[in-house]
């Protein structure tokens, strides 16, 4: 029986034959989840961390593969594009009850779809809001928390679907 070898997954320059590639990506994707759970998806080392791993192991699984290493991008890019979008979205659905209470304390009838339109676009209220913000930090920080875990879901259902693609490579013996 062969040893279990996880240089590829935290080491440059090994290769990873998909089974080693697929273990890797596990662990990392455990790791991540270590990350959110302690930090709350509040910090970019870890994230960067997490990140140098993934780069490594992808270029690990390419090389094994004899491809070039350089379309490692293509899962981190495509990866990052999504946890981008889901994590504003996440983000601007938890905030916009909060953001429409605002409204409503400023005198603003939210029903009044063209009052509500017109209230945001006002730079008087824009500043008030900007204001209120700097003096609630705790509201932006919920709302990051809040798009920490589906932007991380869509990341990782992303580099799933490219590390199958990957995978299925054969290995160059």
């Amino acid at each position: 029986m062969d040893t279990l070898n996880l240089k590829p997954v935290f080491l440059p320059n090994q290769r990873a034959d998909a089974s080693v590639f697929w273990l890797g990506l596990g662990l990392i994707a455990a790791l991540d989840a270590l990350r959110l759970t302690i930090t709350g998806g509040i910090g970019l080392l870890p994230w960067f961390i997490v990140l140098f791993f993934l780069a490594v192991l992808h270029a690990n699984r390419l090389r094994d593969a004899g491809r070039p290493a350089l379309a490692l991008i293509v899962p981190l890019i495509l990866g990052i594009a999504a946890k981008l979008i889901i994590g504003l979205i996440a983000m601007m659905v938890d905030y916009m009850p909060t953001f429409m209470a605002f409204l409503e304390s400023q005198g603003v009838d939210t029903n009044d779809p063209v009052q509500t339109q017109a209230a945001a676009f006002d730079p008087g209220l824009q500043r008030a809001h900007e204001a209120y913000l700097t003096n609630n930090p705790e509201i932006l920080r919920d709302m990051m928390v809040a798009g920490a875990w589906p932007s991380t879901w869509a990341f990782w259902i992303v580099v799933g679907l490219v590390a199958r693609w990957f995978a299925r490579q054969p290995s160059r013996a």
